[in-house]
């Protein structure tokens, strides 16, 4: 295992800060953050009397492609609120996206100081439009094309 060079730390502490709008703020300006959070609640209570949400609400789970990102809001929601948790994944995007990038640059032998590129650009009309499914799957691409630059680079 490589040690961390003090480019690594500066791209992991500029990633944490990427995510801070998300937290500082009671309500982020995201037009659909208030839907996805409601979308993850009655997910996550969906079968409990208390909400009543199953007399209102039909789980159709196949019919959507943000799936994945609902699903893991629901079971974070087992231990903080539905608003916490859609904060929590937005931040994954946030954070992630620098830092994937960087593995990426690694991986390519690139400097990962140009990840740092990537911070202006997190704050996007996906993001102000509340795409947040869609900007949660970004970190996850950039990590599978370091996964394919490294595979490629020595195949088995």
């Amino acid at each position: 295992m490589d040690r961390r060079t003090p480019s690594d730390w500066l791209v992991l502490a500029v990633a944490l800060i990427a995510s801070a709008p998300a937290w500082i703020v009671k309500h982020p300006p995201l037009e659909d953050l208030a839907f996805h959070a409601s979308t993850i609640r009655v997910l996550h209570s969906y079968g409990d009397a208390k909400y009543g949400l199953g007399a209102h609400y039909v789980l159709t789970l196949g019919r959507t492609q943000y799936l994945l990102y609902y699903l893991l809001g629901s079971v974070l929601s087992f231990v903080m609120s539905p608003m916490t948790a859609n904060r929590l994944l937005l931040s994954v995007y946030l954070t992630g996206t620098p830092i994937s990038i960087a593995i990426l640059c690694r991986t390519i032998g690139r400097d990962v100081r140009l990840a740092l590129f990537a911070v202006p650009l997190l704050y996007n009309v996906m993001y102000i439009f509340g795409l947040l499914p869609f900007v949660f799957g970004i970190p996850f691409m950039f990590f599978g094309l370091a996964a394919f630059a490294s595979h490629a680079r020595q195949p088995t």
